[in-house]
């Protein structure tokens, strides 16, 4: 079932709120909880439509306490589709993603305290979505309307307005879909949410 936080009428729950709370529920996660919510996600991805006939699958690199795309990237090279991951350029600050075939090939860069798995510039070509094209967005929270909270940095909100015919699936942990979250005229929504339990599509 959807996280139900009440929302007041006066004095909506804020991003920052949301993405505090969820941030402390994620690190109470257990390890063994994590690998099995990401295989039952994997597994609804993989029995969609839309990514039997996706050429190109758009990932993110995990953190530990997200769901794990690792089993999705694995299955879906097999399927002989092409696989990309996201970089920031350090010229421009946009996100840009790039083919890569063997996760090991990603390198550890530092933001701030956090550590990210990107793409190497010498060895992997950079991907440009095609219609029918597929890409799975991390989020801290999700709401029946396919609204998306991040991180902050809007990355995934400016690269999916330049490239607004990729499909777009948001997947989280049951804890992680509310009814209602805040979000803003940039906020790009998604076209479907997966949860360890749920498939959502979402009302507008």
């Amino acid at each position: 079932m959807a996280n139900f936080i009440p929302l007041n009428t006066c004095q909506m729950i804020t991003k920052k709120h949301i993405r505090d709370l969820i941030k402390d529920e994620r690190y109470r996660l257990t390890y063994d909880e994590i690998e099995e919510s990401s295989k039952q996600i994997t597994s609804s991805i993989k029995s969609l439509k839309c990514f039997e006939e996706a050429g190109t699958l758009y990932l993110y690199a995990a953190f530990h306490t997200e769901v794990q795309t690792k089993y999705l990237h694995e299955y879906a090279v097999k399927q002989g589709k092409k696989v990309a991951y996201p970089k920031i350029s350090e010229s421009s600050g946009e996100m840009i993603f790039y083919y890569v075939n063997v996760l090991q090939e990603l390198e550890i860069q530092m933001f701030g305290s956090m550590s990210i798995y990107e793409p190497n510039l010498l060895i992997h070509k950079k991907a440009e979505p095609s219609l029918g094209d597929l890409i799975i967005a991390p989020g801290l929270a999700f709401d029946m309307h396919g609204s998306r909270i991040g991180y902050g940095g809007g990355f995934y909100d400016r690269y999916l307005q330049r490239y607004p015919d990729l499909y777009k699936i948001g997947v989280c942990m049951d804890f992680q879909l509310y009814p209602l979250i805040p979000s803003e005229s940039f906020d790009v929504k998604m076209d479907c949410i997966i949860t360890n339990h749920q498939y959502y599509l979402p009302s507008e």
